[in-house]
């Protein structure tokens, strides 16, 4: 059901707050409605965002699961399980992105202190809740003809491996 599906979605996207705060303990934002003025219909939101000196990372989380057929190999429902997985979450962070360029024409991003974020070097991270056979191949393949905006996208098992090995900060630069 709809409602089962977005308590799942909220656990996921609490899963991501997590380990993106995990490493990084300022700048770390969740759940952020982007709105023009304080009683507009909302635009996008945001599932989670990090800021880190000029760079700010948005991430984009789908509780899409791989439908049997994928997981046997299915080409056609690969594809379908793509678009509703990655596509549409990369697509939904572009238009984050478009936004928060723009941060002080929307009123909930200035709310919310972000009113900075328009000066940052900004990347939209896709969060699938499976691993996805192939996943940085079809997002390559998806992303050939938009090279400006490549698609980033990982299931949230690699997120965190990720955060673990690779994020690896001086502890003088996270205070």
């Amino acid at each position: 059901t709809l409602d089962r599906s977005s308590a799942a979605s909220d656990v996921y996207k609490r899963q991501v707050l997590e380990i993106i705060q995990r490493r990084f303990q300022k700048n770390v934002f969740a759940h952020i409605p982007i709105t023009k003025t304080k009683s507009s219909n909302m635009v996008t939101d945001i599932d989670v965002f990090f800021s880190y000196k000029d760079t700010g990372v948005v991430f984009q989380v789908k509780s899409k699961r791989l439908t049997e057929l994928s997981k046997q190999g299915d080409a056609e429902s690969i594809e379908n399980d793509t678009k509703m997985a990655i596509i549409e979450a990369h697509e939904q962070g572009l238009k984050c992105i478009e936004c928060m360029q723009n941060a002080n024409e929307y009123y909930s991003l200035r709310k919310h202190g972000l009113g900075y974020v328009s000066s940052l070097s900004l990347y939209n991270v896709c969060i699938t809740l499976d691993t996805f056979p192939g996943i940085s191949t079809l997002s390559y393949i998806k992303s050939y003809s938009q090279q400006s905006s490549p698609i980033i996208a990982m299931s949230l098992y690699d997120l965190d491996s990720v955060s673990y090995t690779h994020l690896t900060l001086p502890t003088s630069d996270l205070v």
